[in-house]
């Protein structure tokens, strides 16, 4: 991640010290160049989330593969415990992003539709993820029962 890191800061320097030989140019000024650039972070942002998603959820599947062949073959279930991560703790915490994700997302959409963009899409937002939360709790709290 550093190295990445490292990398992305050096080619922004040699960008933006070639451009710098240009008299009165910068690249905010440039409508296009920020357009792209945040469109760019964006999908790889998204792309990142995605993949990061798609590998825990394979990690959980493999997880409980190898415990469910593990019980099949009579290992002793301390061992099992020792060897494999608690699978509750995995759910619980998928459970509260798919609730929390959800909300957002339910906000996005209100927000969309009650244009135009002002204080009251922070406040659909800030109200959306609050009730990702209450509903994670509710579900925690009725899950324990």
């Amino acid at each position: 991640m550093k190295k990445i890191f490292t990398v992305t800061q050096i080619l922004i320097c040699t960008v933006l010290s070639a451009n710098a030989q240009q008299p009165h140019y910068t690249v905010l000024e440039d409508r296009e160049i920020a357009h792209n650039l945040l469109n760019s972070t964006v999908i790889i942002l998204i792309m990142i989330l995605t993949s990061t998603f798609i590998l825990k959820l394979i990690r959980l599947f493999m997880n409980d593969r190898l415990r469910r062949s593990m019980l099949e073959k009579q290992t002793p279930e301390n061992i099992i415990a020792k060897l494999l991560p608690q699978q509750k703790q995995e759910k619980n915490l998928a459970i509260k992003w798919f609730f929390l994700l959800s909300a957002i997302s339910i906000g996005l959409t209100a927000t969309y539709l009650t244009q135009p963009i002002g204080i009251h899409s922070v406040l659909i937002m800030s109200l959306s993820a609050a009730l990702g939360f209450f509903a994670y709790f509710l579900f925690i709290r009725n899950a324990k029962d």
